[in-house]
């Protein structure tokens, strides 16, 4: 009975210390902040539910792949998950907020890591053009200020280089009218400066935080020279698999990324002028960078004067490129079929050569008919399911010209689309 006892009571420790260690795993994947919870929104707020603890709270957290704050009431045992990662909240003394700690991106030396993005604070002083063209040399864009806890984190970095930086916002197509260059959207968070923005002397498009005014915003010339801020964004991939088809879906930011159309950008070099690119090469003074004590400033200052040359000799011009969009029932395991077949082939290995290419084939039929199907199927609107017909016999070698109605083939035109529209139109 006693050696009973002592194995039941080594179980019931080795539960007790497993589900500690599961606590502190779960502890760790989250920064608690104690007396304080999150308000709701009917925004971002993900779910509202009753649960035991905070550590079922924040697992459900962890499986929900949006959720970048939780909080949790001891007292009421309410758990809110929240997609903002800057939700608002109030003091509570009862209840934990519970910040979702992701894995830090891998940013480059000079380059700082908030939330999903990695920025960069140059050294040089530069107009609002050659600062958008520096950022774009890096293979980033100047930074946009999407929410408060953003443009904190930027002027308190700011703060500590004093100096004034641009920002990627702008109104010089429409005055008044506020866009972020590069992603075109518009300007919906501000942080602007007391009398700003006034368009002084009508000259005044571009936006910038001025170190002057604890850097609030101001608007400024376009030809004024501040420094600048760069942001690269990270792209995820998710794979999700549906009918045997792999369905690719890229993201940015939780914005569906347009694949309908690609831009390439290249130097024209159409109207370059040897002689005069020399000359204003030489008229830049290349010896301020001597003044550097960060050799990376001085690279940045140096590599700023050569692009004001060169963008004025040989400007960059960006193409959009149309390319036809790729049909829906594409995927990677037709991608990877067709790779291996045309590897057999140009190896002249025509017995692999076949067994791939039969593969490829009945993948892609595979994969048409369960794109096809289930689109018709799902659709209960007469002119979608037309759609999806048309998509089809466009993709077919073999138009539709024949249908069989009531046990008999219909080879003429005119009744198979009265067949057709009977039997849609019931």
């Amino acid at each position: 009975m006693l050696v009973h006892c002592s194995i039941v009571l080594f179980y019931v420790m080795f539960a007790f210390s497993f589900a500690l260690v599961q606590l502190n795993v779960k502890r760790r994947e989250f920064a608690t902040i104690k007396g304080g919870r999150i308000l709701h929104n009917s925004t971002t707020t993900i779910l509202t539910q009753i649960v035991q603890s905070s550590v079922v709270c924040s697992s459900l957290c962890s499986i929900q792949g949006t959720c970048c704050y939780a909080s949790y009431d001891r007292k009421t045992k309410q758990c809110i998950l929240d997609e903002s990662c800057c939700p608002q909240s109030e003091p509570s003394p009862d209840a934990l907020i519970l910040k979702k700690l992701e894995d830090s991106l891998s940013c480059q030396k000079e380059w700082f890591n908030y939330e999903s993005k990695c920025y960069y604070f140059g050294g040089v002083i530069t107009t609002w053009n050659d600062a958008k063209l520096t950022c774009e040399s890096y293979g980033s864009m100047m930074v946009e200020v999407k929410s408060n806890c953003e443009n904190d984190f930027l002027k308190t970095k700011a703060a500590t280089y004093k100096a004034s930086y641009w920002l990627g916002g702008t109104d010089i197509k429409i005055e008044g009218i506020w866009i972020w260059s590069s992603s075109q959207t518009e300007v919906t968070f501000s942080d602007w400066n007391v009398g700003n923005p006034n368009n002084a002397n009508d000259n005044e498009h571009c936006l910038g935080m001025n170190y002057g005014a604890e850097l609030k915003w101001n608007d400024y010339p376009c030809s004024g020279k501040l420094r600048t801020i760069c942001e690269k964004v990270t792209v995820v991939i998710d794979e999700t698999f549906e009918g045997g088809c792999f369905i690719h879906i890229k993201r940015a930011h939780n914005e569906l990324i347009n694949t309908m159309h690609v831009t390439i950008k290249y130097r024209n070099f159409t109207k370059f002028n040897k002689e005069k690119f020399i000359e204003d090469l030489k008229a830049k003074n290349f010896n301020e960078i001597l003044y550097f004590d960060n050799p990376d400033h001085a690279l940045d200052a140096w590599y700023s004067k050569l692009l004001n040359v060169l963008n004025k000799h040989a400007p960059i011009i960006t193409k959009r490129v149309k390319k036809k969009s790729q049909p829906k029932w594409l995927n990677q395991v037709i991608n990877q079929l067709r790779a291996k077949r045309d590897f057999y082939h140009k190896k002249r290995d025509f017995e692999n050569y076949k067994l791939f290419r039969n593969k490829l084939t009945a993948q892609i039929n595979k994969c048409k008919t369960d794109y096809f199907s289930k689109a018709v199927q799902s659709n209960s609107k007469t002119s979608e399911i037309w759609k999806h017909l048309k998509d089809l016999n466009a993709e077919s070698k073999c138009p539709i010209t024949s249908v069989t109605f009531q046990g008999s083939d219909v080879n003429e035109p005119k009744k198979v689309c009265e067949h057709f529209n009977e039997h849609f139109g019931l």
